[in-house]
C-alpha cells in the first residue's frame, strides 16, 4: 500500500503541478484577452471620435454651403433688380435724349423764325430809311 500511497501522491503532486500550469496558462490567456478587449475598446473609441469629427465636419461644410447658396441666391436677386434699374434707366435716358433732340428742334425752328423775322425787321428799317419815313415810325411808337 505504501508504494500505492506514493503513487498517488507523485499522481496528485503531478496532477497540482498540471493544475497550477493550467492555472497559469488561464491567468495569462485572461490577461491576453483583457489586454486584447482593452486595446478593441480604444481603437472603438478612436473610431468613434474620428466618426464624430467628421461629421461634425461635414455638419459645418454642409452650413458653410448653405450659407453660400442663400449669398449666391442673394446676389443673384440683387444682379436681377440692378438689371431692371440699369434697363429702365436706360429707357428713361433714350426718353430724355429723344425729348431733348425734339426740345433743340423746336428751339432751332425759333431762332430761324426769330433770325428771319430780324432780318424783315431790318430790311423793313433799311427800307424805310431810304424813303425817309423812318421818322414817322419811331414816332408812332414813341
Amino acid at each position: 500500500m505504501e508504494e500505492k500511497e506514493e503513487v498517488l501522491t507523485e499522481e496528485r503532486d503531478g496532477l497540482r503541478k498540471r493544475v497550477e500550469e493550467l492555472t497559469e496558462k488561464l491567468k495569462s490567456a485572461r490577461d491576453s484577452e483583457i489586454k486584447v478587449e482593452e486595446h478593441y475598446r480604444q481603437e472603438l473609441l478612436a473610431q468613434t471620435n474620428l466618426a464624430q469629427h467628421y461629421k461634425s465636419h461635414c455638419d459645418e461644410s454642409e452650413k458653410r454651403a448653405s450659407d453660400l447658396e442663400k449669398g449666391v441666391s442673394e446676389l443673384q436677386s440683387l444682379v436681377r433688380k440692378s438689371e431692371d434699374r440699369y434697363g429702365a434707366l436706360e429707357d428713361n435716358i433714350e426718353k430724355e435724349k429723344a425729348e431733348h433732340k425734339e426740345e433743340i428742334v423746336r428751339r432751332n425752328e425759333a431762332i430761324r423764325a426769330l433770325k428771319k423775322e430780324l432780318d424783315d425787321a431790318n430790311q423793313l428799317v433799311k427800307t424805310l430809311k431810304s424813303k425817309g419815313e423812318w421818322r414817322y415810325i419811331c414816332f408812332t411808337m414813341l
